[in-house]
């Protein structure tokens, strides 16, 4: 006998805020709906339509929206659950269980409609021959199995899916499994997964910890309009410098020049350095037209698309990479809200870096404060350059990591970006899980048994922040 099913109706593709309209479909027996919001009641109905209205707050938030259909006495008949402001994905994929019971596909969009042009799928850590269309082979053990699959697209996306399954009786997709940022002590190198634990924050329930991994870091970078006015100001002086030092021939100044040259160049190469994933970089541009909406529709902030991290791909931010109308206006940040759900969406270790000048104006719906919370929430850090010297430390976000006044400037904010990325890790846990619901700790390395665990430092705004260069 099927299980009766109950179905959202709402496709939840925007970061949303404040009241909302929420439909579902539920069972033909079902007297009344539940509707909870983070396992809180808010709403309920008796009748159809079964159509609710629910105030998610001024601020944009990572939730779980569960709905609940009960009959006549009170008896459960189906529950669903969604999980909504957690992501933006331009390309997804899926695991799928083929009716042979033996076999598992992948079902793969871009949103694009972009060509696939490369696929890898690994059971076990290791990788599996896939048939050309992207179904494989599971082993017909009773065994439980972690698969993971990455897949490009000729637009740069990439789409991962993770899942365990289990080839008993058939394949049977086990559990989803959610990817949570970790940060690495500074004097650490690996952590081993047996030292990793997971509890639900508000039970303590432990959860188990299947994986974890360095990933394919990802930085998503929102520069603001005086700030590149001011990068590309400094490159313009930096190039007549150089010119005039070739003139001069002044012996100090090309010392200094050529040192400074010998020092990207060993950044690139520690980017790159064998045996890690370079890292990625995208922009998401705050610079919005006023006439094509005013809501968090990620379609009206322009995005690059995926480039390789580099001291060259950075110094490019000082250039707008899209024609801008002096009617547009800056939206900081929804920006930085956007570039937040962007870089949840991708499943690897994530960074968003803004780079603001103290002069800049901001003229966002989301309030600076409930940008970061939103960041905090999803457990993706914030990191921040300023262009506007000292007196631009401090900014309506946070205080600035770095001052990028120029190359030496640029490079040295650049480094100190290489060594907070290799700081992080995402961690594999059971279940489908927004960042907040989960705690994450350590166990010393002579207690690995025990079931107590120390507190991990999670990225927000109880982070240490260096005095600026």
């Amino acid at each position: 006998m099927l299980r009766p099913e109950l179905i959202f109706l709402n496709l939840f593709l925007n970061l949303m805020a404040g009241p909302q309209v929420i439909q579902v479909l539920p069972p033909p027996q079902t007297r009344v709906v539940e509707l909870r919001l983070d396992g809180e009641g808010v709403a309920e109905r008796c009748d159809a339509p079964w159509r609710f209205s629910v105030d998610l707050g001024p601020g944009v938030l990572p939730h779980r929206l569960t709905a609940v259909a009960m009959d006549g006495e009170g008896t459960q008949l189906a529950e669903s659950s969604q999980l909504i402001n957690l992501g933006i994905k331009s390309a997804d994929c899926r695991f799928l269980p083929e009716k042979s019971g033996t076999m598992l596909s992948l079902a793969c969009k871009s949103t694009m409609n972009r060509r696939i042009i490369r696929t890898e799928v690994l059971m076990d850590g290791r990788s599996v021959n896939c048939t050309p269309d992207a179904s494989f082979l599971l082993p017909q053990d009773r065994g439980i199995h972690i698969v993971s699959a990455t897949v490009h697209f000729d637009g740069g996306e990439v789409a991962r899916a993770e899942t365990i399954v289990s080839g008993e009786n058939g394949a049977n997709i086990v559990s989803a499994l959610t990817g949570l940022s970790m940060r690495l002590d500074a004097s650490s190198t690996e952590l081993p997964v047996d030292r990793i634990r997971a509890s639900l924050r508000k039970t303590g329930t432990p959860l188990r910890v299947r994986a974890v991994e360095h990933g394919e870091p990802l930085v998503v970078a929102v520069v603001s309009r005086e700030a590149r006015k001011r990068l590309a100001m400094q490159q313009v002086m930096e190039n007549a410098t150089e010119n005039a030092i070739d003139r001069a021939r002044a012996r100090w100044w090309r010392n200094r020049w050529e040192a400074m040259s010998v020092r990207a160049e060993e950044l690139e190469s520690g980017i790159r350095r064998s045996g890690r994933v370079e890292p990625i970089l995208r922009q998401v541009d705050p610079i919005v037209d006023p006439d094509s909406g005013k809501g968090l529709l990620p379609s009206l902030f322009p995005m690059t698309d995926p480039i390789p991290l580099s001291l060259e791909s950075l110094r490019l931010l000082a250039v707008a990479p899209w024609k801008q109308d002096r009617k547009d206006i800056q939206r900081i940040s929804d920006a930085l809200v956007v570039a937040g759900a962007l870089a949840t969406a991708e499943k690897s270790p994530r960074t968003v870096l803004l780079i603001v000048d103290r002069h800049d104006q901001d003229e966002s719906l989301q309030k600076p404060d409930q940008a970061v919370t939103y960041l905090d929430a999803l457990g993706v850090p914030l990191v921040i350059w300023t262009t506007g010297g000292k007196k631009g430390v401090e900014s309506p976000w946070g205080s600035a990591r770095k001052v990028v006044l120029g190359r030496e400037t640029t490079t040295d904010a650049a480094e100190d970006l290489n060594r907070f990325l290799n700081q992080w890790r995402i961690v594999w846990v059971e279940g489908a899980w927004l960042p907040g619901e989960v705690e994450i700790g350590t166990a010393p390395p002579s207690l690995q048994e025990s079931p107590d665990a120390g507190e991990v430092q999670r990225p927000g705004a109880s982070e240490p922040k260096p005095a600026p260069n």
